[in-house]
């Protein structure tokens, strides 16, 4: 089995497949969530803080040193959100998102899986049209923690905890419109931080 082979290193993992690569290799995760937010209850006309749930969809990739044919994975991410209204045209918005992230290889069916608790705090800056529509765009911190790492090939996995980092920083922006009580948004998170143990190469989610 692929855990009596090789546990931890997805160098093992691939090489059957002529797959040259390791979680310690660049990582490019291409988050981009495309959000639909449902309040869990309803805002009030004058009240300045709303509450919600929101789910969605990650699309993912993974960007190495060494040349390889990556493609986008996709995962779903959803959770909860809080947020306030400083005054019309700006606010504060706290999250707790559970995001599935990684990449599949083009050339077979390896993939990497990293899966995230993320903690977004952004400010919002929006204005509304005459028609009641909301346009809004964002920007602020995420905290990311691991919950699981693992790659995958030909039905077996490996165990990539070991070589992953437990938490991660990153920086996103978007942009989305809200209806009544509706929303949806689309954003880009950037990795700050190497997730890989090994400090000889640089792994950052992006």
């Amino acid at each position: 089995s692929v855990s009596q082979r090789d546990p931890f290193r997805l160098r093992g993992l691939f090489r059957r497949k002529r797959f040259y690569m390791s979680i310690r290799a660049r990582v490019l995760s291409l988050a981009i969530a495309l959000m639909v937010i449902v309040p869990a209850a309803a805002k009030a006309q004058m009240s300045p803080v709303s509450a919600g749930i929101k789910g969605g969809i990650n699309s993912a990739t993974l960007s190495s040193d060494i040349d390889e044919d990556l493609s986008q994975l996709i995962g779903g991410v959803g959770g909860v959100f809080i947020g306030r209204d400083i005054n019309k045209n700006f606010g504060l918005q706290l999250e707790g998102l559970y995001s599935m992230r990684g990449a599949k290889f083009e050339a077979g069916d390896a993939k990497v899986k990293l899966n995230y608790i993320d903690v977004p705090v952004t400010a919002r800056f929006g204005t509304t049209t005459a028609s009641g529509i909301k346009a809004f765009a964002f920007t602020g911190a995420q905290a990311s923690f691991n919950v699981k790492a693992e790659a995958e090939l030909l039905g077996e996995t490996a165990d990539l905890e070991d070589d992953t980092e437990k938490f991660d920083l990153g920086w996103t922006v978007g942009a989305g419109v809200e209806v009544n009580r509706f929303t949806v948004d689309a954003r880009y998170t950037m990795g700050l931080m190497n997730i890989a143990k090994d400090d000889t190469e640089t792994t950052k989610n992006r």
